[in-house]
């Protein structure tokens, strides 16, 4: 009787120190989920982050290009005239 009493003892011990694995396993791979998907965001935020930064610089290239064409014509034509 002891010895039955002593094996369910265990084999419990067994199955709850089995199911803490899990639990942990499971905790740690929502962990990393949860790592990767915020990497995956911050990527995707600092992609779109330099995607609008690109954007400006070109849009401030092109009107510095436009005024010194503009200039280069105003210019160009004064010179004519004078």
């Amino acid at each position: 009787m002891l010895v039955l009493m002593l094996m369910l003892m265990l084999t419990l011990m067994l199955m709850l120190m089995l199911m803490l694995m899990l639990m942990l396993m499971l905790m740690l791979m929502l962990t990393l989920m949860l790592m990767l998907v915020l990497m995956l965001v911050l990527m995707l935020v600092l992609m779109l982050v330099l995607m609008l930064v690109l954007m400006l610089v070109l849009m401030l290239m092109l009107m510095l290009v436009l005024m010194l064409m503009s200039n280069d014509v105003y210019l160009f034509i004064f010179m004519r005239f004078s």
